[in-house]
């Protein structure tokens, strides 16, 4: 290899002292503790988006389960567009009905 054919003792020597002068530096610490902060930021940040839509989640349940289901045509005939919708949205997520079709957002 290039490496074992063309790397000598002073070459080694070299690289030593380099690194030994980048350690001494501090750049490559501070680089890696700033990864780390914004790693560590990032991964908190997932973690608040994350706990916010299970609990948005979690609240429209609670709000579908609380809901009456209305299942005579005569009373469906009554609802307005938000109520109809409330209704398709028990029957996607509470009863997990697979012949109602997924809301498009």
């Amino acid at each position: 290899l290039f490496m074992d054919a063309n790397f000598n003792e002073e070459d080694h020597r070299y690289i030593m002292q380099v690194a030994r002068e980048e350690d001494k530096s501090g750049e490559t610490r501070q680089f890696r503790d700033q990864l780390i902060t914004h790693s560590e930021g990032v991964a908190n940040k997932k973690r608040e988006q994350a706990a916010r839509k299970a609990e948005k989640l979690r609240e429209l349940m609670d709000t579908l389960e609380n809901l009456p289901l209305v299942t005579h045509s005569a009373e469906i005939l009554r609802l307005s567009n938000a109520e109809l919708d409330s209704q398709l949205e028990i029957y996607r997520r509470v009863l997990k009905d697979p012949l109602v079709p997924l809301k498009k957002d």
